[in-house]
């Protein structure tokens, strides 16, 4: 698999070079799992489907692409019952 990730983060990288694109933070052909990860959480997916799609084994590997994504975790996050003290 990283082969094969490698092979497009290489060419990912030559064409954004060749149109003179330069990216801040995360570049290569892993934005686009990033990018997928959350356009399918912003369309309301569960991270466990999401996870599957990015052919992950752990919620805690699928978090890391959705991170930054606060706002639409908010939104699919479970409610939490209120704790009296």
């Amino acid at each position: 698999m990283r082969r094969r990730w490698s092979w497009c983060t290489s060419i990912v990288g030559r064409r954004l070079k060749a149109v003179n694109v330069s990216l801040a933070g995360k570049r290569g052909a892993h934005v686009f799992r990033h990018s997928r990860a959350a356009s399918l959480l912003s369309g309301g997916v569960s991270i466990k489907v999401i996870g599957d799609v990015l052919g992950h084994r752990s919620e805690q590997s699928t978090a890391v692409y959705l991170k930054l994504a606060t706002a639409e975790l908010r939104a699919v996050a479970l409610d939490l019952p209120e704790v009296s003290r």
